[in-house]
């Protein structure tokens, strides 16, 4: 679950390392595939970003478990996002790590890999 002042890791390859999460669009707290507005707390210094910038993002990891029809149950160490423009693709090109299957197809296709 992300909530608001949430800080998650960048996962991609856009020059940020860090975003602090400032509004989710759908309800209260967000879950993985959903999108929310993260502001930029630390990037490197010649990267497609800057630090303080504000940008939507898609949720691609969270400590709290996903719960799936079939019973199973995915969780990870960290809460992570993806960096997306106004059409909803991402800036990076490349996303470091496994994302969930519950990512949409666009986000996932630039994945190591998918679980």
């Amino acid at each position: 679950m992300i909530y608001k002042e949430t800080v998650l890791k960048v996962i991609d390859n856009s020059g940020a390392k860090e975003a602090k999460c400032f509004c989710v669009y759908i309800g209260s707290c967000a879950k993985v595939g959903d999108k929310i507005m993260v502001s930029v707390q630390s990037a490197i210094p010649r990267g497609k970003v800057k630090k303080g910038e504000k940008y939507k993002g898609i949720v691609v990891r969270t400590k709290s478990a996903i719960r799936r029809k079939r019973g199973d149950q995915v969780s990870f160490s960290e809460n992570a996002v993806v960096l997306v423009n106004e059409k909803m693709e991402p800036i990076g090109t490349r996303i470091v790590g496994l994302v969930p299957r519950e990512v949409p197809q666009n986000i996932r296709s630039l994945a190591g890999g998918v679980c």
